[in-house]
This record gives C-alpha cells, structure tokens and sequence, in this order.
C-alpha cells in the first residue's frame, strides 16, 4: 500500500509575481498583495520599466524582457 501525504504550505517559498493590464499598454506587477513596478508600451518595440518607487529602470524591446527588469529589483 502506498500513502501520499500532502506537504503543508511553505510559507517561507515566494509567490510568483501577478501581471495586470490595467489598461492598454500599462501592466503592473503585484505579490501578495504588495506592488512591484510597471511597464509601459511607448511603441511596438519600446517598452518602459519602473520599479516600487516609480524610479526608471530602462527601456526594452519587448515586454517580457521589461517586465524581466521589474522582477529583478525584488
């Protein structure tokens, strides 16, 4: 017989970052209740990162990279 036990949550474990488009070409990242930054679209290959403060973190050329920018600040 086999037993499976289901492990208790691990609180010390981060919880992946929630991207929202809160309108078009304006994402914002969040966790657990707590604001992370944003990216902003200027154009096709621009994209804008700011972190928690609002301070600027660059510019990328596609979202994912920008959105990358945001997440590594944590």
């Amino acid at each position: 017989m086999t037993l499976i036990e289901s492990a208790p949550p691990r609180p010390d474990l981060p919880v992946e970052p929630v991207w929202r488009e809160v309108e078009a070409g304006f994402w914002v990242a969040s966790t657990e209740g707590m604001f992370l930054g944003t990216v902003e679209r200027h154009d096709d290959a621009r994209f804008f990162a700011r972190d928690s403060t609002r301070t600027y973190l660059g510019e990328w050329t596609s979202l994912s990279l920008a959105q990358g920018a945001v997440l590594s600040v944590r």
